[in-house]
């Protein structure tokens, strides 16, 4: 897009780069593109955890801050045995303990 600063056109460098002319526009304006997009303030998935992460997750955290994720989730399954298998384990909040 340098060229575009030497009096290009936006047709003549979109072709030579290889991408449309209104791609060009849209980098060359600064408004387009997938980092340009305003994060989720919803959660699109439901708290697989939400009836524990107050009651049980947090005071363990408050007494032990090193805990890591997979330590709190063992205990969690193990407290409530069948209710949360390991599937979710990736998914839950539990994964994103320090992001609270």
């Amino acid at each position: 897009m340098s060229s575009r600063n030497e009096g290009d056109s936006q047709e003549r460098v979109s072709t030579r780069s290889g991408i449309s002319e209104r791609s060009g526009r849209r980098i060359e304006s600064g408004t387009g593109g997938p980092n340009h997009r305003k994060p989720r303030r919803h959660r699109t998935r439901k708290d697989l955890l939400a009836e524990v992460w107050e009651t049980e997750i947090l005071p363990l955290l408050e007494n032990q801050p090193g805990l890591k994720a997979v330590t709190l989730f063992e205990e969690i399954q193990r407290r409530h045995p069948d209710q949360y298998p390991d599937a979710i384990r990736r998914t839950s909040r539990v994964m994103n303990t320090h992001q609270r």
